[in-house]
């Protein structure tokens, strides 16, 4: 027994000393393996790398051993974990970028595998660095791109057939010769699809046999007139092409238009003196030249292209008039003549004439032989091309400017989003400027207004003489005294001049002579300034695209600055206002349909006790007045606002702050939106405390009266005509400033208020669309649309109950998550929702739906109205589209619409709509599931 113990002790030993070898052995491949090896365990935590790894990231071993796998991969690339032995799998692959301890990236190849251990799995990660592979890769990809440019541009007919001789690729030539404008229209069709009968079938058998046999042909020639007649003669050869294993899967064809060649042969088999007349006046450029270059017959023509006589010419060789830069070529496509490599060549070359300048020819080169085949001579024909040649460099400067315009429109429409958030005038033509000069490359930029209050031209910003940004606020010009360039652009119709040699000045001193541009600031209606540039520093050229530009320029800050003047405007007189009627001694009060107030001038606030809006505001008179007299003051509002019946001129007993006892006369009409449905009511009650205790003002009582009638009546006639607001504000605010009756002011006042708070109502709407559209990504949260939808349900109910309609829902059972900006989303629900109720009838039906349509989340809100024509249906979501007059008279602004639909496209979704004439609408939001 203690023999077998001492017998099963030595096989373990021996089993320990060979798993240890084993163990010393994996150790040393894994040593010698040219690529990185690290093993990780199941938390990703590394436990062995070789020295290759060491040497890769930078690292060593002792830095790696227990740290994670995560710090070769940098923060992008760390979505997918790859030690995780689900994803690494059998020999799994991944290619991704690493980094080095110095921080550097590399691009990578891992490759991950997992091993059975008896602690648990663990990952092999082999990591190799692919930079070479990487620029490889592109390295091809751009000599592809250079074989299909080269291919294109080459006037050879080049295509490829597969076995079955249909077409696989073709150059643009061999399209165009074959009748299609489009190479790719070619792939797939065969020589039946374009050619005639017998030809298709000659090439098809020609091509069978160079499939099957492998032999090449070529430069068969071949006659294929052209489909109106026209003689044409091509030489044709085709080349088997082979795989890496030997085996033909298909030809290409290189197809070449030898028809003038043959011209000039069958020319040459005529008679010499036919020859030569041709030779000598031939419209092109003939001669022939001698094996050593020289000259030895040359045409007129040739003597007209190069402006050399005949007997100059007859002194010289080719050599001596070629341009250095294509003489290599040209001697190299004549030693492949000479060799028999090629019958004839023909290139673009450049000749300089006997005056020194270049001129462009086309060359074309075959080489004559005596009977034994020794080369003789060359013949040549030369054409000037020089026209075309400038004809191409004229388009390649037009597609220069083109670029230069399209860049400068970027530029614009990003100018343009900013200068639109500015408020402060100056600021605004500081910054516009600024914008020039930096964006729009513009090399001396300023801004001239005019002013019709003061009659004045007058500075703004400009530039100095050396192009830095300067205040030239000080400029003050008559305008009944312009010259030059500022006058003659007010007075032309394009609105722009140009003068190329003109007096330069900065800061009214001259500065020198150069070109000089001015676009006047036109926003279609009037003429707001100018814009002037030059070129006073750079003294580059002018160009056309910045001309265009500047007009742009122009035409757009004359928009936005015609914009902002009327925004301003209206705020200043919003305030003026307000600060009116905060001085008037009457209650002017306004409150909504449950009575409560929203408005309420400082004579009111007073009369509480207040001091601010706060004490006010959001309050109803229960929360002011003893329970009785608010209770009866309710009923009382309540029933007006159900009759739609003014309360007029009604006689009241109420106490001030201070306990006296006040007589008021009272009014309260009812208050209505645009389209004529009642949200509240304005009430004014003026203090006729004196009135009652002196009966000598009777007739004055009874005239206030009818002042007040009569404000009545024309608050009610003009509550439904809104057409021109501004027109309306300026009048009010005229008569408001020259009426000393309360009465009178305060009818003033009403009126101009209602038209600003439309005007500011569409302002707000236009200013969402204009914070919508610059800004291009919005900031997200995870979002129920169920939630969503329900969240605005409230208003929309609130919106429909004037109109009885009724509002129903019908939401998934299940929970739709997407990422949505909250706030945006309510915004876009809400103005459907407006929609909705806008343009359904009285007693109609509104209804909110969600589902999930396959990885989407779809809200639907639906309506019973009057529905949409299908000529209008394509355009309801463009800005300020109103459709026929019977939808218009919903008073929309037009912009609801769009705003939504805005919203949705930022949270990468889709607004759609469906509609019937007399039936309905129902407009559909898809949005993304969160994964």
């Amino acid at each position: 027994m203690f023999k077998t113990l001492i017998e099963a002790n030595q096989a373990l030993e021996e089993q320990i000393l060979q798993s240890k070898r084993a163990e010393d052995r994996f150790r040393a491949l894994l040593e010698a393996v040219l690529d990185a090896i690290v093993i990780v365990d199941g938390d990703g935590k590394i436990v062995f790398v070789n020295a290759q790894t060491e040497k890769l990231f930078g690292y060593s071993q002792h830095e790696l051993l227990g740290n994670r796998i995560e710090l070769f991969i940098p923060e992008p690339y760390r979505a997918a974990p790859i030690a995780d032995e689900d994803i690494a799998g059998t020999g799994a692959e991944l290619e991704l970028y690493a980094r080095r301890k110095d921080g550097s990236e590399f691009p990578a190849e891992v490759i991950l595998s997992p091993i059975e251990t008896e602690e648990g799995i663990l990952i092999a990660t082999s990591i190799r660095d692919i930079t070479e592979r990487v620029k490889i890769v592109k390295s091809l990809a751009e000599e592809r791109r250079l074989l299909q440019m080269l291919m294109n541009n080459i006037p050879d007919f080049i295509y490829f057939k597969d076995t079955d001789s249909r077409f696989t690729r073709v150059n643009l030539a061999h399209a165009q010769m074959l009748g299609v404008e489009n190479p790719d229209d070619v792939v797939g069709k065969s020589d039946a699809d374009f050619q005639a009968p017998h030809l298709a079938k000659s090439f098809l058998e020609e091509e069978i046999k160079v499939i099957h046999s492998g032999e090449v042909v070529v430069n068969r020639e071949e006659f294929n007139p052209k489909p109106d007649g026209t003689p044409r003669w091509y030489s044709a050869t085709k080349v088997p092409i082979k795989d890496s294993e030997g085996n033909i899967t298909g030809i290409v064809g290189v197809t070449r238009d030898i028809t003038q060649n043959k011209k000039i042969d069958a020319a040459l088999r005529n008679s010499e003196e036919q020859f030569r007349s041709t030779f000598t006046y031939a419209a092109i450029g003939m001669a022939l030249i001698g094996l050593d270059g020289k000259w030895l017959q040359v045409n007129n023509a040739v003597c007209e292209i190069v402006g050399y006589s005949e007997q100059e010419l007859l002194t010289k060789t080719f050599q001596d008039i070629t341009h250095p830069d294509d003489l290599d070529s040209d001697l190299q496509s004549v030693q492949q003549l000479l060799a028999g490599e090629i019958q004839s060549y023909q290139m673009e070359k450049r000749y300089f004439h006997k005056q020194g300048h270049e001129v462009w020819v086309l060359l074309s080169v075959s080489l004559v032989r005596d009977g034994e085949g020794k080369p003789l001579h060359f013949v040549s024909q030369i054409q000037n091309i020089s026209d075309s040649k400038q004809t191409e460099a004229a388009l390649r400067a037009r597609a220069a400017e083109e670029r230069e315009f399209q860049s400068g429109l970027t530029a614009l429409h990003e100018i343009t989003i900013e200068l639109t958030k500015i408020d402060d005038l100056d600021e605004f033509y500081k910054r516009a400027v600024e914008l020039g000069l930096q964006r729009l490359g513009f090399d001396r930029f300023g801004l001239l207004l005019y002013d019709p209050l003061h009659a004045e031209v007058m500075g703004t910003y400009g530039t100095d003489a050396q192009g830095k940004l300067v205040a030239e606020h000080h400029i003050r010009l008559d305008p009944a005294h312009l010259t030059g360039i500022l006058l003659r652009a007010y007075q032309e119709p394009e609105h722009l001049v140009v003068i190329e040699e003109n007096q330069l000045f900065s800061n009214l001193e001259p500065i020198g002579i150069g070109w000089n541009a001015v676009a006047v600031l036109w926003n279609g209606v009037e003429k707001l300034g100018w814009l002037a540039i030059d070129n006073g520093v750079k003294h580059m050229p002018i160009s056309k695209p910045v001309l265009e530009i500047l007009k742009l320029y122009a035409s757009s800050l004359a928009t936005l600055l015609a914009q902002k003047r009327t925004q301003i405007a209206l705020v200043e007189q919003r305030n003026l206002l307000r600060t009116l009627i905060d001085h008037l001694p009457d209650y002017i009060y306004i409150k909504d349909s449950n009575s409560r107030f929203i408005l309420a001038n400082q004579a009111t606030i007073n009369s509480i006790g207040g001091s601010s809006d706060e004490d006010i505001i959001g309050k109803s008179d229960f929360d002011l007045n003893e329970p009785a007299i608010a209770e009866a003051y309710f009923a009382e509002e309540q029933a007006l606002l159900k009759s739609g019946e003014s309360l007029l001129n009604k006689e009241d007993t109420v106490s001030d702050a201070h306990g006296n006892k006040l007589y008021l006369s009272v009014t309260k009409i009812p208050l209505r939106d645009i389209h004529g449905r009642v949200i509240g009511l304005i009430g004014t009650n003026h203090n006729i405390t004196e009135r009652k205790q002196a009966e000598a003002q009777a007739l004055e009582l009874s005239k206030e009266r009818e002042q007040v009638k009569i404000l009545s009546d024309f608050i009610r006639d003009v509550s439904h005509d809104f057409r021109t607001p501004l027109a309306t504000i300026s009048s009010s605010l005229y008569l408001l400033t020259r009426a000393a009756d309360p009465e009178k002011q305060k009818r003033y006042f009403e009126t101009a208020e209602e038209q600003i708070n439309r005007l500011t109502q569409l302002i707000d709407r236009l200013l969402i669309i204009g914070r919508l559209d610059s800004q291009a990504v919005l900031e997200f949260e995870q979002c129920d649309v169920n939630e969503a939808l329900s969240g605005v349900e409230a208003k929309i109910v609130f919106d429909a109950t004037p109109k009885q309609i009724s509002v129903r829902k019908s939401l998934s059972e299940s929970k739709l998550t997407v990422q949505a900006n909250v706030a945006e989303l309510s915004l876009a629900l809400t103005e459907l929702g407006k929609n909705a109720v806008m343009y359904t009838p009285a007693e109609g039906t509104i209804t909110l739906r969600t589902r999930r349509e396959n990885d989407q989340a779809v809200i639907e809100v639906s309506d019973t109205g009057m529905g949409i024509s299908s000529a209008d249906l394509p355009h309801i979501f463009q800005r300020l589209y109103r459709v026929d007059q019977a939808r218009a008279t919903t008073g929309g602004s037009g912009l609801g619409l769009s705003i939504a639909k805005r919203i949705i496209e930022l949270h990468h979704g889709k607004l759609e709509v469906e509609s019937t004439e007399g039936e309905g609408s129902t407009f559909r939001i898809l949005l993304p599931l969160s994964t």
